[in-house]
């Protein structure tokens, strides 16, 4: 259970990001990578707030009753594979995509002797 000032900070949080409630059927029923409903959810918030990121995490918090700083650090993971989902999505021809990798080319690693980069 939060505190007070956990609460507040979650509502500074949703001032910030101009935090939009979702529709009730926006609500995801399963977990993260397992339920698709929080894919539509993050993309509801990329239309409807000014940080996707942040909404998503304000939700989580207040919709589980947990600090905002404990979110942040439970759902990093998720937060990087929808940015690289929505980076695809809105580029996917892009050489420097984060999520796109198969169009950037990697020249091979030439063999360095260990002295050389332990001693120079």
């Amino acid at each position: 259970m939060r505190t007070l000032e956990q609460i507040a900070e979650t509502d500074r949080e949703a001032e910030d990001c101009r935090y939009v409630a979702p529709p009730a059927h926006l609500e995801p029923k399963g977990r993260m990578f397992e339920d698709p409903t929080w894919k539509d959810l993050t993309d509801f918030f990329e239309r409807h707030t000014h940080h996707w990121p942040r909404a998503l995490r304000v939700y989580v918090s207040r919709r589980f009753d947990e600090p905002y700083g404990e979110v942040y650090a439970n759902v990093v993971g998720f937060v990087d594979s929808e940015l690289r989902r929505k980076d695809i999505r809105d580029d996917p021809d892009a050489h420097n995509s984060y999520g796109n990798r198969k169009q950037i080319a990697f020249a091979p690693l030439k063999p360095v002797a260990l002295e050389n980069i332990l001693y120079s």
